[in-house]
């Protein structure tokens, strides 16, 4: 959801104050018959709904600190990787055993084997997966398979505490869990998006129908002419899609 979306959410919940403001300035002539449309009633939707909005930004916010958080440690894998494959060389590996690892090397770092070929007309036209591998899932993923493959090998037993597999192992396990933190975080802005939408768009309970049902109101007491039902109108409510 955009910047703009998650502002149009804030402004509604705003402009609801300044309707409220708008029906206290009505006094006795604001007497609806519906409940919903009540000023106590017109105050208790505003606190829910801000509160909801409130919530999202920082579900929001702890999402964005997390995602910074699995930035900061990811980047730490192509450094780890580059001391791995030097160890590897200095303990004097088989030829083809350095390749396998140069080829996990290549999936952690997203990079092709051989340059890619130019695609015809006609090969444009399909849909290709992408050969890049950077994606933060399958680069921890990678990375455990260039664990596994140096743990399977007897001569690698680097001095080096943070290279030793115990150790890469709970580098890979750090990795694992920041991800999973990212994607609960991803998840509960989700479920406080599904909340805040409903205590604003709810067609029958919604911050925003009641606003535009409350306007009408005004406007059935007053006529539509009346500088009271002109000052509610110029009041804006966006209806969002949800």
């Amino acid at each position: 959801m955009t910047r703009n979306q998650e502002t149009g959410h804030a402004r509604n919940v705003a402009n609801f104050a300044q309707l409220i403001q708008a029906v206290i300035q009505l006094g006795s002539g604001y007497t609806p018959s519906s409940v919903s449309l009540s000023l106590s009633n017109l105050q208790s939707a505003y606190e829910l709904a801000n509160q909801a909005v409130l919530t999202v930004h920082e579900a929001v916010t702890e999402n964005r600190l997390k995602m910074d958080a699995r930035r900061l440690l990811f980047t730490q894998i192509r450094p780890v990787t580059h001391r791995i494959l030097a160890a590897l060389v200095a303990n004097g590996i088989s030829k083809e055993s350095m390749e396998h690892a140069i080829s996990i090397k290549r999936k952690i770092f997203g990079r092709r084997a051989h340059a890619k070929v130019q695609a015809t007309e006609s090969e444009t036209e399909v849909k290709t997966h992408s050969v890049s591998q950077l994606s933060f899932d399958l680069q921890a993923d990678n990375f455990n398979q260039l664990i596994t493959f140096i743990e399977a090998i007897p001569a690698f037993q680097p001095l080096e505490a943070d290279l030793k597999a115990s150790a890469l192992r709970a580098f890979y396990s750090s990795l694992v869990a920041q991800n999973q933190a990212v994607s609960q975080s991803v998840i509960q802005v989700d479920q406080k998006r599904i909340e805040r939408n409903k205590i604003l768009y709810d067609a029958n309970t919604g911050l925003v129908p009641t606003a535009i049902r409350t306007r009408e109101y005004i406007t059935s007491v007053f006529g539509i002419q009346s500088p009271q039902s002109k000052n509610v109108r110029k009041i804006f409510f966006k209806v969002a899609r949800v």
